[in-house]
């Protein structure tokens, strides 16, 4: 998630977010890659699925000065499971989770060692809004806040190193085809839906519109 093009974790509902991969500075780490970028959109977009987020898009096409972007939409605010509604605070936690789950997959995949804070790096940003924004109007104290995101930073953790099936799936097709639609996430994740066999549909039509593309490159 970059610092321009974006906003923090909503508390509501039917506020959508768009997360981006970091702009990063060449003197503190090497130009990102393709498989890092996908990797952290990858990150993402597993954590917002399984938060009960809806997703829209993912791609790992530079945007707005970030280097690739994912789109969701909160509108989980009812618990099904248990008949009842989720309070601000479970709201602006999950959304918290899916923030800093990009980073927690970089790390989970070898991409660098694993910190929080690195210059421009979208680990601070999300600190600095969740102290501004949504968790502070949540929490009473800071001490309170500190530990709100403690806890979301080792959630999104676990949750990557849950899911982690999940999160090489999108990536590989992400690296493939280089952005996905709600639908053809769902396929990818193998969801059991009516938007999940669309998503595949699509996804054998845009992957065979590959082959005479590779090729001719071949043939070159």
């Amino acid at each position: 998630m970059g610092r321009r093009g974006t906003t923090p974790p909503a508390t509501g509902r039917g506020v959508p977010r768009r997360l981006s991969a970091p702009q990063v500075s060449r003197r503190r780490r090497r130009a990102p890659t393709r498989a890092l970028v996908a990797y952290h959109e990858s990150g993402h977009v597993v954590a917002s699925y399984h938060l009960g987020f809806t997703l829209n898009v993912v791609s790992i096409h530079a945007r707005d000065g970030s280097l690739g972007h994912m789109s969701d939409d909160p509108t989980f605010a009812v618990d099904d499971a248990n008949d009842r509604v989720k309070s601000p605070r479970e709201i602006s936690e999950a959304a918290a989770v899916v923030c800093y789950a990009g980073l927690a997959a970089e790390a989970r995949f070898g991409f660098g060692r694993f910190t929080w804070r690195r210059g421009a790096d979208h680990g601070a940003w999300v600190d600095d809004q969740l102290a501004k924004g949504s968790l502070a109007q949540i929490f009473a104290s800071r001490s309170e806040l500190r530990l709100a995101v403690a806890r979301c930073r080792r959630r999104a953790v676990r949750l990557i190193a849950d899911r982690e099936a999940d999160v090489r799936k999108v990536a590989t097709s992400l690296l493939e085809l280089e952005t996905l639609t709600d639908a053809e996430i769902e396929a990818v994740l193998e969801v059991p839906s009516v938007a999940a066999a669309v998503g595949r549909e699509s996804l054998a039509s845009r992957r065979a519109a590959l082959v005479p593309a590779r090729t001719r490159r071949r043939s070159r």
